[in-house]
Order: C-alpha cells, then sequence, then structure tokens
C-alpha cells in the first residue's frame, strides 16, 4: 500500500486528531489513532502522544499516512435504516433517528450502519465537526430508541449548541410507555453510578450527583391482564440509561428495557418504547426558540392503538 508524507505548519489552537483528518479526510478515528501508536505522526520531532492533545500556532506535524486508505463502503451490510431531516438551517439539523440504528460505530466494521455514516455521506461538510467521527451529533441517543438528535454543521455551530445543553436550555420532552399503573406527575431524583454487574449497566448509588427525572401520565392501558401507563418524560440531563434507571426504581420499567425490566418482554421485544418526541433550542443563528416535533414511530402507534381497542368478554 502506497504512503504519503506531508510535513505541515500548524495556524490555529487544534487537536492533533482533527488536524490529522483535515490533512487525509478519508481518515477514520481507529486509523488516526493507529498511525500515532505506530510513531508515524510527530509534532516539532517529537512522536505524538495522543489524538486528543492539542496543537499549537508554530508547532509543524510531520506524519506518513497510507494514501489508499478510504472509508469502506460495507457492501455486504444490510440496506441502511432512512433517516428524516426535521429541520436545516446553515448552522443545524435536527434528525428523527429511527430505533435500531446506532449514532456512532463501537466498532470499525460497524460504521456503515450507524447515522453518523449517513450524516457523513449526505452533508460531507459535517465530517470534521465536534472532534474525529462525531458528525456533529451533540447528543446521546441509544440504539433501540428512536427520536429527535440535534446536529451542528460546523464546528462553532458545535461549541455554542454543547454550551446551551451544558446550561440545559435545550429541552428533550420523551415518550414512553411503561409497564404498571402510575398516576399523575412527579419527578425522581435519585443519583446513578456504574454497576458491578457489567460495562454500561447503570444502578441507583448513594454517592455521586443526583439527577432527576420528571414524568406526567398521558393515558392508562391494559393488555392480557396487565397495566400499562403512557408518559412523558423530561430529563434535566442526559446521563446514560437514566431515565430507564429511574421508572425500573419505582417498579415500573420500560416496555421493551429487559436490562432493568423482565427478560420476557410480551408486547415489545426488539426495542425500547422510548421515543424523544419534542425539542426546543435557541439556535446559533436565531434569537427566537426553536421547537420540533416528531410524531410516535408507526409500530409504537400501532401498539397503542390495539391497546385501546375495546375488550369484548364472550
Amino acid at each position: 500500500m502506497q504512503s504519503e508524507f506531508k510535513r505541515e505548519p500548524v495556524t490555529q489552537k487544534i487537536r492533533l486528531g482533527v488536524f490529522l483528518v483535515n490533512l487525509w479526510p478519508h481518515l477514520t478515528k481507529p486509523a488516526v489513532e493507529q498511525l500515532i501508536a505506530d510513531k508515524k505522526v510527530q509534532i516539532n520531532e517529537q512522536s505524538a502522544r495522543k489524538a486528543g492533545q492539542y496543537l499549537h500556532p508554530g508547532d509543524v506535524v510531520t506524519a506518513t499516512a497510507p494514501a489508499a486508505l478510504r472509508e469502506p463502503e460495507h457492501p455486504l451490510l444490510p440496506p441502511p435504516i432512512p433517516m428524516t431531516v426535521l429541520y436545516e438551517d446553515d448552522a443545524l439539523l435536527v434528525v428523527d433517528k429511527p430505533a435500531r440504528m446506532a449514532t456512532h460505530a463501537q466498532y470499525h466494521d460497524q460504521e456503515g450502519a450507524t447515522l453518523a455514516y449517513q450524516l457523513k455521506k449526505h452533508y460531507p461538510e459535517l465530517v470534521h465537526v465536534g472532534g474525529v467521527g462525531r458528525a456533529g451529533i451533540l447528543q446521546r441517543m441509544e440504539k433501540d430508541v428512536s427520536g429527535l438528535l440535534l446536529v451542528a454543521r460546523n464546528n462553532e455551530s458545535y461549541r455554542a449548541l454543547k454550551h446551551e445543553i451544558k446550561r440545559r436550555r435545550v429541552e428533550q420532552t420523551y415518550s414512553a410507555l411503561v409497564v404498571g399503573h402510575l398516576k399523575g406527575q412527579d419527578t425522581i431524583t435519585v443519583p446513578i453510578g456504574d454497576s458491578k454487574r457489567g460495562r454500561g449497566i447503570r444502578r441507583v448509588v448513594n454517592a455521586g450527583r443526583p439527577v432527576s427525572t420528571s414524568y406526567q401520565v398521558q393515558r392508562h392501558y391494559s393488555s392480557a391482564g396487565e397495566a400499562y401507563t403512557l408518559l412523558i418524560l423530561e430529563p434535566d440531563a442526559a446521563r446514560l440509561h437514566q431515565m430507564r434507571v429511574h421508572l425500573a426504581r419505582l417498579g415500573r420499567p420500560i416496555v421493551g428495557d429487559t436490562l432493568y425490566g423482565s427478560s420476557r418482554q410480551p408486547v415489545l421485544s426488539d426495542r425500547l418504547f422510548l421515543h424523544l418526541s419534542v425539542l426546543t433550542f435557541y439556535p446559533p443563528l436565531g434569537a427566537e426558540q426553536v421547537r420540533v416535533e416528531s410524531t410516535l414511530p408507526a409500530a409504537l402507534g400501532s401498539i397503542l392503538r390495539y391497546m385501546a381497542r375495546p375488550k369484548y368478554q364472550r
């Protein structure tokens, strides 16, 4: 495989990984990390340490990268799940992510099936936004959850929207169906931390910063002798599995949640009944607040219609 050598001066403060992707747009995040590990990247004649280290004006980067390295087309992957853009301006997009689509790849061979991959294909300018591989996506959303995601179209917008999220000026409203009967409205406030059960599993812990999830009952349903409640949820933060852990603590796990609820899910087995339905924010290019809404996916709406049908006794 042919290699390409470059020696480039740095003109602004920037992360090394972003700088390298600017030089070679076809490089993936794992490829950048491998180049650094192989001592093929130097800063001022010294071997680079990591992709996240900052470069400063006056630094000189020398690097050698495979010239033929290209983003794979993934011909063996199933057809991509379609995404829908519900809002667009020069600074950002709001995308309606379907369930069963990951936002980012955990492993290199998953890249072609992600929202980030599709965004970069349709909006090539996103390849550098927010860091290597981020594709401008500002929120975390699990693969089995659907709904609205903010996507910045440039790094200035990314920083501005990140600041809005940190100040909690981006409001996220979810629709969720839980097992069991709840009444009225309330706020669950407990701290969440890592679980000893395994990586990526969360639990309520005594130490740590508490987070809150507010809920409001929308409607009650029943099916096969089991009660269900449709809720509107508003989390105050974006902690991993926050809403799932909070509702499971009440004994009202989200339908489809086999991790924090029952391993047997007669209603929904291939996703969570959790949908980010309303996103409210102030865009970087405007003073007026923007509200974007997403209707429930057809599969979830059909479950509610079935449960709402009159039950006749023979």
